[in-house]
This record gives structure tokens, C-alpha cells and sequence, in this order.
């Protein structure tokens, strides 16, 4: 079987699709042609080519150099007129002449496809089930389904729900549901046999650190041949997909290329002998090792946390140059999380002395204070953002081709901030509630922060228990210690157990973290309101301007959430005289409450 990345970015690409890199003024690629084919061949690629965003230079240079091993190649940018949903589609062994009139077709996507089927050239829809920009419905993804008849099965920088959907949903079409299709939006399919659907597999590189390691395989041996069987519907993808972590470091490694091709680089020295070894192997020189070993046993090493983890990071890189990209990577996520885990723990530990002292100035201050660092790991945030941004559109079309029986239990994740006093919780009305009835079968996760304690002692469901960072005991809950949990450690944790649901109980550390992962992840996130936590400050407390901080707290933090459970009907009336939205409130019984601890039951 003869392999080719499908996919692939260089140079001669413009401008990015990521907001980061928007901001940052640089390149999508910085790839040159020549690395790419080098890269393919080593990886076992017998056949390359490269597919810029409406560009085809860098691909018909390397086809001039490579001619035996090398097809031309385009991802072209084209619309639906009706409403400007914005499609991407892969267009191979394509001349300049085929390049202008596709340029001229692309403002609407029936004429490309017209085009495309005319002069009978080698496509495939990329990614069809992201969202480009935001517009994409399961309406045009139908459509697409009419329109042409390659899809990628594998595409390399978009997450693995992502791609079995569409290809699950591509296996259940049949003549029947083709032939609804056509009733439905009166396109005519691309072929005789438009329910048999060809897939493709495609790195989608843009950083030069996955080429290859996605692919079409088929058994043609020349580049001619290797095109016809795509066109024949005959490939089959393979390879990896991506995830979160994978495509941060892609926009890190566009951010250090865009770096080098400056006079005046905006990473510091250290930084870049970091960025060094990670992207490109390369070793320290003799002024970075100096630098290194003065740092390594310096006071201010010692007593800094953040320059502690930094040399030990370079030390490590030094020592295991050769290691793959992805254990190189996951390393450096590590070293990331460390940093900060340790940022975060002094943060939190400051705000406490300021809170404790009724400081609101102070507390202002260190949490304004605190952006900068943030940005940090942003890109994590955003990358987790952008993976699942077409989460309805995925659980829609699951839903009409029937794949959701296929799949997993739907999962739902409840987080609470509250462990002590709750000995043996098991939350079944709410379980009940949620359609959770045989919760030890089902998908249900218990989400807290123990530290050291373990949690099925404490639990009779399911739990994920988060690394904890930093636990403090409040004035007014002296019995029930607060753990706030790693960040981006959690974060891959909540990532990887899938949710379809988050529910909350707390609006603590653990409750913040679980909502902010259902932004991310975009899925339903509700809230139970079973503690007036404003109320008992002011019992307890009695400092009035700490009282006004927890209240107006609370109520941005159940604003976020889409449904707020409460027991009475009294409570949705004194809850929306405090400024909550009626329509947001919903109420359970009181008896739905069982189980779940009072404010009484933990002060």
C-alpha cells in the first residue's frame, strides 16, 4: 500500500485561522516545501503533496524538483450562498490553469462543485464537521453529503469525536436516505453511487511537528494512479487525531517560527533555548549552559519556583533530545501544569490573608494582578475551545443517522467543593433526576478534591478525584476544608472522561473548574442551589463589604450555568428579587434534596 499526508500546510499559507496567532501578526505556516517533502519521506510517505489555503506555489515547486513522488494540491475556501457558511475543500494533481477558474468558482460552493465535477478532479471535503466560521448546521453538512463524495475520515489537528461521527454518520447512508436528501434540498448527488462514500486521511499540519502522522493509503503506485483511486473512492485514512495539547503546541510552534523570522524576537533568551530543544533538537550552547548551571544553583533558583521548574525543564530536554515529539510534548505539558500549580498557589495563598483581613482592595489588586501570568496557558484553554466548538452540530448529527445508541452511555460529571460531613453521598434523587437510574452502570462521575484522601472511602459512586494544589478552611466553615485543584492537570483529567453534561453543587474552586470546563467543552452545565452562601457569611461574618463580594460572586456564578435547581418556589422569588433570572430557576423537591449537605450540616 503506497501512503500520503493529504493534508498539509507551508509557507505559502497566509493568514491563521487562530485567534492567538491573529494577534500575534504572524504567517499560518512557516513550513518551506522542502522540509515537508523531506519530513513525508522519512515518515514512509511515498507520495506528497501540500495543500495551502487557495495556493498552489509551494505545491508546484516541489512537483517540479519531485516529479516521481509529488502531486499538486490546494485546500480551497469556498461558501454556501445562502447564509456564507464557509466550507474548506481539498483539490489534487490540479493545474494553474484548473487554480484560477477554481478561484473564480469558490465564492459559491455549487459552482466549484459543477467545476470540479466537469473537469473530474481527485477532492475531498476537509473536516466537515468543524465549524469554520460558526455558521456550520447539520443542514450543510447534508448538503456537503449531496454535493461531493470524498470526506476525510482522518483529519490530524481536529479531535477523534470529531471524525468518527462524520464517519459513522457517512457508513448509515443508503440509496434510501440519499434519495430523502435530494427531496429535502434538490441538489443532485455527485455520483451513480452517492451513498458509497471515499475517506481521506490528512495530517492538516500547519507547525511542521506532525507531518505525516496522518495519511491516505490505497494501492496505487504511482502518483497518477494514487489519484485515480481516490477518485475511484478507494483510500482508506489513517493515523492520528488530535487533542488539545497537540494543537497548542502547533500554535506555540507557529508563535517560535514567527519569533525567529523577527529582527527583534519577543520570546526571552531562556525561552528560546527552551523553544529550541523542544522543536528542533537542538542543543545548548556554551552560553546558554553557562547560564544553566548558574541558575541551577543560585539562591534565586532555589527560592523561585517558577525558575526552579524552567531549569529543570532545559535539563531534561538536554538530556533526551531524541525522544518522539509526543513524549517530548507531554513532558513539557507537565512543566507547564508545575508552573502553573505554582503561579496559583501563591496567588490563592494571598488572597486568603486578604480576605481573612476583609481586604477588598487587596484582593482587587492580586487578582488584576494575576492576568498577565495567565496567558501562560491560555492556548490550552483556547485549543480545548476550538476542538468542541461543534458540539451540537456533532450531537445532532449523531442523533439523525442514529449513532448515538453506538456510542457510550451519555456521561455526566458532578462537581462539588463540599467532602466533609457528606460521608457515604450518593446524590440518587438528583442521579434520577439527570436519567441516571442505575448510576453504578451509567456514566456518572462524582467530581471533587480530596488530597490525600481517598476517594472511595468517602463515596459510594464513581469519582474523579482532582490533584489538589492548595487547601484553606474559611472563617465561616471551620469543620469543611476547601482544596483548590490543579488547572491544567484537572483540566486534562475532565478532557479525557468525555462529558455530555456537567452538573454542579458547589460554587467553590472545584465548582469554578467544572463550569469553565463546560464552556469549554460546550455542553449543558446546570447548578443545584441548595446553600445561601451569601446569607450565612452575613450570619457568621457580619462584615458587610466581604458579604457583598460573596453575593455578587454567586450570582455571576449561577448566571453562567443554563438551569438553576432550588427547592421551593419561594426560593425562585427571593432569588429573583437578588437579581437571577426567573427563567434560568427550576425547581425540585424538597425530598430531591436528600443527601445533599445544608450549609448547617458543614459550617
Amino acid at each position: 500500500m503506497s501512503k500520503a499526508d493529504l493534508h498539509v500546510h507551508s509557507c505559502f499559507s497566509s493568514r491563521p485561522s487562530e485567534w492567538f496567532l491573529q494577534r500575534l501578526g504572524t504567517k499560518e505556516s512557516y513550513t518551506d516545501p522542502e522540509t515537508i517533502y523531506r519530513e513525508a519521506r522519512k515518515r514512509g510517505m511515498d507520495f506528497v503533496t501540500i495543500t495551502d489555503h487557495n495556493e498552489i506555489a509551494g505545491s508546484i515547486l516541489l512537483k517540479e524538483k519531485y516529479p516521481e513522488h509529488v502531486f499538486t494540491g490546494v485546500e480551497v475556501t469556498t461558501y454556501f450562498p445562502e447564509d456564507g457558511c464557509k466550507i474548506h475543500l481539498l483539490v489534487y494533481d490540479l493545474t494553474e490553469a484548473h487554480h484560477a477558474e477554481i478561484n473564480n468558482a469558490r465564492t459559491d460552493i455549487y459552482q466549484l462543485r459543477s467545476y470540479i465535477k466537469e473537469q473530474n478532479l481527485a477532492h475531498s471535503v476537509a473536516h466537515a464537521t468543524f465549524s469554520i466560521n460558526k455558521k456550520l448546521t447539520i443542514s450543510h453538512i447534508e448538503r456537503l453529503f449531496l454535493l461531493f463524495d470524498n470526506f476525510e475520515g482522518i483529519n490530524g489537528s481536529i479531535s477523534r469525536l470529531g471524525n468518527r461521527i462524520l464517519v459513522d454518520a457517512l457508513s448509515e447512508l443508503s440509496p434510501e436516505i440519499i434519495d430523502d436528501l435530494y427531496c429535502k434540498y434538490r441538489i443532485n448527488p455527485y455520483s451513480d453511487t452517492p451513498w458509497i462514500k471515499g475517506l481521506t486521511g490528512g495530517s492538516d499540519d500547519h507547525s511542521g511537528l506532525f507531518i505525516a502522522r496522518t495519511y491516505t493509503s490505497n494501492k496505487g503506485a504511482t502518483p497518477e494512479t494514487f489519484i485515480e483511486r481516490i477518485k475511484n473512492k478507494d483510500a482508506i485514512p489513517g493515523g492520528r487525531h488530535n487533542d488539545y495539547q497537540g494543537l497548542a503546541f502547533a500554535i506555540y510552534k507557529v508563535a517560535y517560527d514567527f519569533s525567529k523570522s523577527k529582527s527583534a524576537t519577543f520570546f526571552p533568551s531562556l525561552f528560546n533555548s527552551v523553544n529550541d530543544l523542544i522543536f528542533e533538537q537542538k542543543s545548548l550552547g556554551l552560553k546558554d549552559r553557562l547560564l544553566l548551571k548558574r541558575m541551577k544553583f543560585s539562591k534565586d533558583a532555589k527560592e523561585n519556583g517558577f525558575k526552579r521548574i524552567l531549569v529543570d525543564l532545559i535539563g531534561i530536554l538536554q538530556q533526551k533530545r531524541d525522544i518522539p515529539i509526543e513524549t517530548k510534548l507531554g513532558m513539557v505539558y507537565e512543566k507547564i501544569s508545575d508552573i502553573a500549580d505554582h503561579f496559583f498557589k501563591r496567588l490563592i495563598s494571598e488572597l486568603e490573608i486578604d480576605l481573612r483581613h476583609a481586604d477588598i482592595i487587596g484582593l482587587a489588586q492580586r487578582i488584576s494582578g494575576s492576568f498577565p501570568a495567565v496567558f501562560l496557558f491560555i492556548p490550552f484553554l483556547t485549543t480545548i475551545n476550538i476542538l468542541n466548538e461543534s458540539r451540537i452540530t456533532l450531537n445532532d448529527l449523531a442523533d439523525t443517522y442514529g449513532i448515538s445508541k453506538q456510542t457510550k452511555k451519555r456521561r455526566v460529571l458532578c462537581f462539588t467543593d463540599m467532602i466533609k460531613g457528606i460521608d457515604g453521598f450518593t446524590p440518587l434523587p438528583l442521579l434520577n433526576k439527570l436519567g441516571l437510574t442505575d448510576h453504578e452502570q451509567s456514566g456518572f462521575f462524582l467530581v471533587t478534591c480530596l488530597g490525600d484522601e481517598p476517594a472511595q472511602k468517602i463515596f459510594r459512586v464513581k469519582t474523579l478525584n482532582l490533584p489538589s494544589i492548595y487547601t484553606y478552611r474559611p472563617a465561616f466553615l471551620n469543620s469543611c476544608p476547601v482544596n483548590v485543584p490543579s488547572t491544567l492537570r484537572s483540566l486534562k483529567m475532565i478532557y479525557e472522561a468525555a462529558p455530555d453534561e456537567i452538573h454542579l453543587l458547589t460554587p467553590g474552586p472545584v465548582g469554578i473548574l467544572g463550569l469553565l470546563s463546560a464552556r469549554l467543552l460546550h455542553v449543558p452545565c446546570n447548578t443545584t442551589y441548595h446553600i445561601d452562601f451569601a446569607h450565612q457569611v452575613k450570619q457568621i461574618v457580619g462584615d458587610a463589604s466581604i458579604c457583598r463580594v460573596v453575593e455578587c460572586f454567586t450570582r455571576w456564578f449561577y448566571s453562567l450555568t443554563d438551569t438553576v435547581y432550588v427547592q421551593t418556589e419561594h426560593d425562585i422569588d427571593d432569588l429573583e428579587l437578588r437579581g437571577y433570572k426567573r427563567e434560568k430557576m427550576a425547581r425540585l423537591a424538597r425530598e430531591d434534596f436528600t443527601g445533599m449537605p445544608t450549609f448547617q450540616e458543614i459550617a
